[in-house]
């Protein structure tokens, strides 16, 4: 699959509903937020699944939300993302949900003992 231009990443952004904006660009309150619009977009890029794919599951996660009354946090549209992404990655059996877990173990270590400003590296 041919990576998306600038115009086209443009337009997949555009088909994200709600998503935080200000001057029309994406707005992060958190590192991790960014991380995981990112690797969103990255593993899209990648052909991993397609953007009305992503768009139906990120509307599906947000539909079982509000059905279960989950409380609005301040970032519960990322949580969501984050959510969406691991159900796809297991979906798709590219990992499953304990080793998603064994990762986000060992990337939180590897970021409590990296000096600030460095790349966080994790092994395996």
């Amino acid at each position: 699959m041919q990576k998306p231009d600038t115009y086209q990443q443009q337009q997949l952004l555009q088909e994200v509903f709600s998503i935080p904006r200000v001057d029309d660009e994406p707005v992060f309150k958190q590192p991790w937020e960014a991380e995981v619009f990112a690797i969103t977009l990255s593993l899209h890029e990648q052909g991993l699944f397609s953007w009305k794919e992503w768009s139906k599951a990120l509307a599906y996660t947000t539909m079982c939300a509000d059905e279960h009354n989950v409380i609005e946090t301040e970032d519960s549209y990322y949580r969501r993302w984050l959510d969406t992404l691991e159900n796809l990655i297991v979906s798709k059996h590219i990992a499953n949900h304990k080793r998603l877990e064994e990762l986000f173990v060992a990337w939180r270590n590897a970021a409590q003992s990296t000096p600030h400003g460095q790349s966080i590296e994790i092994e395996g």
